[in-house]
């Protein structure tokens, strides 16, 4: 009789229970029945909502749901809100603020009221994960007075997966002796041979061939398919304990013995605690030798507490989509060629750079690499040779890696069986639309990862001995991160602030840079930093030649492509040389040389002064706006225009005494618009320098976390909890 009137209908099969169904005495207030709902050992909290026009905010109903959230695995909200989420007014904004607190996603309906004159987005469905909704659709046409009919369907329980065969190799039985002997021998025969070769492709094809063998003899591939794992910490002991209570149970109920049913009792109590105390040991221990957020993330997936980030893009593209893709931004420029490269090596290295050229590797310089690279060696090797294969032999190999990649440099020819990668293609979002919102990640033979080590070593000692890197560069440098950069540029901003000063701040964007760099510009670059001829000719050599493909659970899933552009993704002197490169950029800035941050390809300018010296900054702004576009076009890289921010930073007085229009900044004949807010390698920075919007993006990450924790906290001790929110949580308010 006060309102719109909800309900809940639940198949009569499926135990239910209302949890919350406050009385309602006046109109404003909200009509809301929550019902828990248990469907295949899972726990679902279904809410329907209908707030009245103009009615009390959901303030209750949020507060009571964080009370109890906890208790289930699944929570969605649907129903008529009344708050136009399509505007910024103040329901609205109330809504959302109530929704991210409680990590929900709403789903993109969009409008679903509609009169003659305005469409609202009013009938909202909030879920704890997109990734859970399957679809959801909405009439074509207004249903009754305007509104629209909608339905969504949601997976209580991810799919079963299809096991695929595919071919594995088992270490568990090998002679770990025997295999150390028989490799050992076998790469002794292989030294004479390799020791007169100079032909890099030849070498790495017969050292392949010979440990593939010893391989094959002590662990040949086989196809199999991937079992269930069962819980880590499920010892044999405690599986035998459970037989035992299982076997006693059985027996007491058979002779109906009370004395066996209360010995099964007892056991089974003392069972229960030490299966919790060897789970909570296993996470704890577990936890503990996580060096990083990404470990501490991947270990709580593989022992179930935390469901996958996003599902696989191969869920909703092919391969062969997804590597056309990724080719089409990795062919925007040709090869270097012969006569460009020569070219380039005609043009006198500058007498402020010293030379350099590619040294030697010693064969324990290798096996230091190889331990550094089999310590994050997560998965296989695209060419069949994972280091985890050979864990206690890297001195053995390390002496015949040490004299391939020697000739490698000798020669300038980098193998070509270590150009090839495959592709592990990952969601930017939990349902991709497109294939640019996936994100590929390469996966390169690891023994090429180690030789890539000592080659970026010795550039970045040259480059960092030699003071050739701007100290504005932030990006890939050893005592430099995201935090140097922020603190110079907030820093700067702050200063001007206290000083009465106005700041004009500009950010670029380049599209795709590591991908769209030209290897011609890069080669220029690097002679006029010292490389020698044989230097650049081994990195045209390194550069040149790549090919990808994606790959699925059982391999490569399409032919390997060319690409002709970019620095090799995954690879260790991918970061450096792009780093030389891009330094570049800031010799074209003509006022903000001094005033200006870059990290990787993050760039930032900006000029302080005096309020009544606005339109003169900004004009100079402006022309090193024009010197970076030029550059950029020069360089063969692309600007973003949209993405590209302004913002014009000063006190709250100042703000209120400075009258528009300002002058614009343009961009390639582009307006780039001023915002009040920016948001600067994870900082959000007002244009009052206030923190407001940055304490709550924190706030939500932090929600975020313990929402993804909360669902199986029942299952976790004191200890692993505030282990979890040390690890976890804590770095947020960093």
């Amino acid at each position: 009789m006060f309102g719109g009137g909800v309900a809940c209908y639940v198949r009569d099969d499926l135990p239910t229970k209302i949890v919350y169904n406050p009385k309602i005495t006046h109109i404003d207030e909200n009509e809301v029945p929550s019902v828990a709902i248990a469907f295949a050992k899972r726990k679902i909290l279904l809410t329907s909502v209908y707030r009245h026009p103009k009615g009390n905010y959901c303030n209750p109903l949020f507060e009571h749901f964080q009370s109890i959230c906890h208790n289930y695995d699944h929570h969605i909200f649907v129903g008529d809100f009344n708050a136009n989420m399509l505007s910024q007014d103040e329901q609205a904004n109330s809504l959302r603020s109530l929704v991210d607190e409680c990590s929900l996603e709403l789903i993109p309906s969009g409008p679903t009221h509609h009169t003659n004159f305005t469409d609202t987005w009013i009938h909202l469905a909030f879920v704890d994960s997109m990734s859970q909704v399957h679809s959801y659709v909405k009439s074509t046409v207004p249903f009754i007075h305007g509104h629209d009919f909608f339905y969504l369907d949601y997976i209580i329980g991810a799919p079963a997966a299809v096991a695929r065969p595919r071919l594995s190799r088992n270490l568990s039985n090998v002679n770990k002796t025997l295999f150390l002997s028989q490799l050992d021998a076998c790469l002794l025969t292989l030294s004479s041979s390799l020791s007169s070769c100079d032909d890099t492709n030849l070498m790495l094809e017969e050292f392949n061939a010979r440990i593939l063998g010893v391989l094959d003899d002590h662990a040949p591939l086989r196809l199999t398919r991937r079992r269930r794992v069962s819980a880590p910490w499920f010892t044999p002991l405690l599986r035998q304990r459970c037989k035992e209570r299982d076997r006693i149970y059985k027996t007491a109920r058979r002779l109906n013995d009370g004395l066996l049913l209360r010995r099964y009792r007892c056991l089974r109590k003392t069972l229960q605690r030490d299966i919790e105390l060897a789970r909570t040991n296993y996470l704890r221990d577990g936890l503990a030798l996580c060096t990083d957020d990404a470990r501490r993330w991947a270990f709580l997936r593989r022992v179930g507490l935390v469901a996958a980030s996003n599902p696989s893009p191969l869920d909703f593209f092919s391969a062969d989509d997804l590597i056309q893709h990724y080719q089409s931004v990795n062919v925007r420029h040709p090869l270097c060629s012969d006569e460009a490269l020569e070219a380039i090596i005609a043009e006198p290295i500058p007498a402020s750079s010293p030379e350099f050229r590619f040294s030697e590797a010693s064969a324990g310089e290798v096996l230091e690499a190889l331990l550094h690279v089999a310590r994050g060696a997560r998965g296989s090797s695209c060419d069949g040779i994972s280091l985890r294969f050979f864990d206690g032999s890297y001195h053995i190999i390390a002496p015949f890696l040490a004299q391939i990649l020697n000739v490698s440099t000798a020669t300038a020819n980098y193998p070509a069986l270590w150009k090839r990668s495959t592709i592990a293609p990952l969601s930017k979002v939990s349902r991709p639309q497109s294939p640019a919102q996936t994100r590929p990640i390469a996966n390169l033979p690891h023994l090429s990862r180690a030789c890539d080590r000592i080659i970026t070593q010795q550039m970045v000692a040259h480059l960092e001995s030699n003071s050739l890197l701007s100290i504005v560069q932030s990006g890939f440098r050893s005592g430099y991160s995201t935090q140097t950069a922020l603190l110079k540029v907030v820093g700067d901003l702050r200063r001007a602030v206290e000083d009465g000063h106005v700041t004009v701040i500009v950010l670029f964007d380049f599209k795709c840079a590591f991908d769209m760099l030209d290897h011609t510009a890069l080669l220029t670059r690097l002679r006029a930093l010292g490389f020698t001829a044989d230097a650049l000719r081994f990195v045209r050599s390194y550069l040149g030649g790549r090919a990808q493909a994606v790959a699925d659970s059982s391999g490569p899933a399409f032919a390997f492509l060319p690409s002709t552009s970019g620095v090799p993704q995954g690879s260790s002197p991918a970061p450096i040389l792009f780093a030389a490169f891009i330094d570049s950029v800031l010799g074209a800035l003509r006022h903000c040389g001094a005033s200006c941050m870059l990290f990787a390809d993050d760039l930032q300018i900006y000029l302080s002064g005096p309020p009544e010296e606005l339109d003169a900054m900004t004009a100079r702004i402006n022309a090193d706006v024009q010197a970076v576009s030029d550059w950029a076009r020069e360089s063969g890289l692309l600007l973003s225009v949209p993405k590209t921010q302004a913002m014009i930073v000063a006190s709250d007085q100042w703000r209120m005494r400075l009258h528009g229009p300002f002058v614009p900044i343009m961009l390639d004949g582009a307006v780039v618009p001023y915002e009040n807010k920016i948001r600067n390698l994870g900082l959000t920075i007002r244009s009052n320098l206030s923190w407001d919007s940055q304490i709550s993006a924190i706030s939500t990450r932090v929600h975020g976390v313990l929402h993804r924790l909360r669902a199986r906290s029942r299952v976790l001790s004191t200890g692993v909890r505030r282990l979890l929110a040390s690890a976890l949580v804590l770095p947020h308010f960093d």
